[in-house]
């Protein structure tokens, strides 16, 4: 009786561990490429309830109804993205690639620096947003024939 008892317990760890498979990895069949600071927008056949990615902080996902999405690349490296439709099934599969690596230039003599990203198409500015401050400043007050301060104007001088 103690043999079949060990017999059966041995089958039934062998038997457990054949049904024990490797996790496998989730991929997509199609890869969206987009550059840090582009945006690119789809529309999906059937409403979209979720739009699932691995990595938040790559691509950002704007909504601009249940069938359009707006992916725009945040910094450069990889996702997947998964979107489920209403009834929750998966609708697509995207990897997701965002390219580029930021660079920052320096000036002769200044603190400051001007920040890029460069990727496999060139480089461009990684912020958009921001405006160029002056190499340097000058001003100038002039004064009245009446000794009294005039208006102040000042020189602005850019790269």
């Amino acid at each position: 009786m103690k043999k079949l008892l060990i017999g059966t317990a041995m089958l039934m760890l062998i038997g457990t561990a054949a049904l024990a498979q490797p996790p496998v990895e989730i991929t997509a069949d199609d890869t969206l490429d987009l550059r840090v600071g582009q945006s690119k927008t789809f529309q999906f056949d059937k409403p979209v309830r979720d739009f699932f990615l691995a990595s938040e902080d790559v691509v950002a996902v704007h909504v601009l109804s249940d069938r359009v999405h707006t992916l725009t690349g945040i910094k450069p490296g990889s996702t997947l993205a998964i979107a489920y439709g209403t009834d929750g099934r998966e609708i697509d599969k995207l990897n997701l690639t965002v390219e580029g690596q930021f660079v920052k230039i320096y000036r002769p003599g200044a603190p400051d620096y001007t920040q890029y990203v460069c990727d496999s198409h060139g480089c461009g500015r990684a912020n958009t947003d921001l405006v160029l401050l002056p190499s340097s400043e000058a001003v100038t007050t002039t004064t009245n024939p009446d000794g009294s301060k005039g208006p102040t104007s000042v020189t602005k001088t850019y790269p």
